[in-house]
């Protein structure tokens, strides 16, 4: 079994404008939106039986709303690591459910 253990993928609604912004912080041309569809097509075409999301929160205001879509994503192919922020009181609470 392969597994991609780090990935990142955004909202079909927000991916261009996160490609985007990856592009001009780092320098570099993505091959595609990062979005759940398209990385879905890249484990098919590389093989990859599993991988597992890692999602940032830049402020502690978007980490729910980030863990539900997690979660709306989570599936037999891809595994989550919840987001955490180190202001977010709720933190601790998700990081239980996806053990």
């Amino acid at each position: 079994m392969i597994i991609d253990f780090h990935t990142h993928i955004w909202p079909d609604k927000i991916s261009k404008k996160a490609r985007e912004h990856l592009e001009k912080i780092y320098g570099i041309k993505l091959a595609c939106d990062p979005t759940l569809s398209n990385l879905l097509k890249f484990m098919d075409k590389n093989y990859v039986d599993k991988s597992v999301v890692c999602a940032v929160a830049s402020r502690a205001d978007q980490v729910e709303s980030i863990n539900k879509w997690l979660f709306g994503v989570k599936s037999e192919r891809i595994e989550i690591f919840c987001s955490m922020h180190p202001k977010c009181k709720k933190t601790v609470s998700y990081t239980h459910l996806t053990l």
